[in-house]
């Protein structure tokens, strides 16, 4: 029997909480060493963790058979905000905030390879790690700066302009044919940029989603599904046509969605919520996880900051849509970015 495992970080309870799909129910907490775990990222075969620690620069790597901590990697900047573990799985790479930087962390030695100073935070790279690609957004309603780099040199190898973006961008995907980024505003779309040339990006276009999608999650079954954090929906994305497929309503702040074996996981809030908007929003949330508050869908406002409001994990079914009918399994409070951990019993990777 292969075990499945699930961990999600809840950055207010500076815990990893650890999932068992199988049985649908909570394993463990784990604590973290340093304060703020936000994003988690598990390694190919499943032995290690690696959870961003976002109350400073570090990069928490965990045993996952003991949980214990393994290493902690310092890296050069203030605040450690996004990252990224290839299928190669020979690199770990994070970005920090506000410079910019982008490093490319060696998963055996733990020693930071190489560093793109100041060409991030936005960035994604492709599987076997050969290509580096950022997006840099210098303002709101401007067009940003889109740069392919060599993994191997450093060099920039590529750039070209987007079109103007109505919201600031928190992170890119690819799925190696394209690389994707939210648009981050009341009027939401995903943007699709062709690099299968890689040394002649071509932008190809914007899919309208719903408002203030924060992340994208790319499934085998050639879907994405993109959490839209201020109207609780979540969009599926088909990535042949470029369309969106299906909308789910769960009326609820979504932080993290994962695919195995065609089920689909949702962390979510345990109350009906949204994210709030407001004029000042662009200046008080550069990242949305440091300061947005929830207000509820009907009835009288009442705000709340969304890292203490505990959450939840949901399943769905991956081709009909369906609410699987299992219990929901609680978190302390709200997380991002869960890894899936599939391996037999006897340690292996299934």
């Amino acid at each position: 029997m292969t075990q499945q495992l699930l961990v999600v970080p809840s950055m207010s309870n500076n815990l990893l909480t650890v999932l068992d799909l199988n049985a649908h129910a909570v394993l463990r907490h784990v604590p973290l060493p340093k304060r703020g775990p936000s994003t988690a990222f598990a390694s190919p075969d499943g032995d290690k963790m690696y959870a961003l620690a976002s109350g400073g620069n570090d990069v928490v790597v965990m045993d996952t058979h003991t949980w214990t901590v393994d290493r902690v990697i310092p890296v050069k900047g203030t605040i450690i905000d996004r990252g990224k573990l290839p299928a190669a799985g020979r690199n770990f790479w994070t970005a920090v905030i506000p410079q910019g930087h982008i490093h490319q962390v060696d998963t055996d030695s733990g020693r930071v390879l190489r560093s793109f100073e100041k060409a991030g935070p936005c960035f994604t790279v492709n599987a076997d790690e050969t290509l580096l690609f950022t997006l840099d957004q210098d303002k709101r309603k401007k067009p940003g700066h889109f740069r392919v780099w060599s993994v191997a040199s450093g060099e920039l190898l590529a750039e070209t302009a987007t079109p103007p973006l109505q919201g600031f961008t928190l992170g890119m995907w690819t799925d190696g044919a394209n690389v994707y980024w939210c648009e981050l505003a009341k009027a939401g779309a995903v943007h699709v940029m062709d690099v299968s040339e890689a040394a002649a990006p071509k932008y190809r276009t914007r899919v309208p989603v719903g408002s203030a999608p924060l992340a994208i999650s790319i499934h085998p079954d050639g879907t994405m599904w993109v959490p839209n954090s201020a109207d609780g929906t979540v969009s599926v994305i088909d990535t042949q046509t470029q369309k969106v497929i299906h909308t789910l309503d769960v009326s609820h702040y979504v932080g993290s969605i994962s695919y195995i074996d065609g089920r689909v996981y949702l962390v979510q809030t345990t109350k009906h919520a949204r994210v709030s908007f407001w004029k000042s929003m662009w200046i008080t949330i550069p990242a949305p996880y440091l300061g947005v508050y929830i207000t509820k869908k009907s009835g009288a406002p009442k705000t709340r900051r969304f890292l203490d409001i505990p959450a939840e994990v949901v399943a769905y079914d991956a081709i009909t849509y369906e609410r699987l009918p299992w219990p929901a399994m609680t978190l302390p409070s709200i997380g991002f970015s869960g890894a899936v951990i599939a391996r037999d019993q006897s340690g292996g990777t299934g």
